[in-house]
């Protein structure tokens, strides 16, 4: 329902924050990048489909080709660009994105879903 998937999508953003900043501090950044924005919930939300619908098919362009391709393989690639990109935070490469809000959004839907789910009619989530 819409409540649960405000507290879904708040308590995603949330952790999201957090893993910003538990980054920040651990690679001695200092805070320098900016965490504006609800990049991390969304994050959350991504990871809390691919659980929900790993088969579903999404349109995407890929190549200036318009083509479908399975959930799993579409936000499994968005995942892993966001792993590069935080590790080239790490080496000491900004480009001014929170990529450790992606990824801890992204873990904190994949960790939540099923309990925000619970209760739901048993076929929910199986396309």
């Amino acid at each position: 329902g819409h409540g649960r998937y405000l507290l879904f999508y708040l308590l995603g953003g949330l952790l999201a924050s957090l893993a910003h900043v538990f980054a920040s501090v651990l690679i001695g950044d200092n805070l320098q990048i900016p965490s504006l924005g609800a990049s991390g919930a969304i994050a959350g939300v991504l990871g809390g489909y691919l659980v929900l619908f790993p088969r579903r098919r999404i349109t995407v362009l890929i190549f200036r080709i318009i083509t479908q391709v399975n959930a799993i393989i579409a936000v499994g690639l968005w995942f892993v660009f966001q792993l590069v990109g935080g590790l080239g935070t790490l080496a000491g490469s900004s480009d001014g994105v929170a990529y450790a809000a992606h990824i801890g959004g992204f873990i904190a839907g994949l960790a939540l879903i099923k309990l925000f789910t619970a209760g739901r009619e048993p076929g929910y989530g199986r396309y």
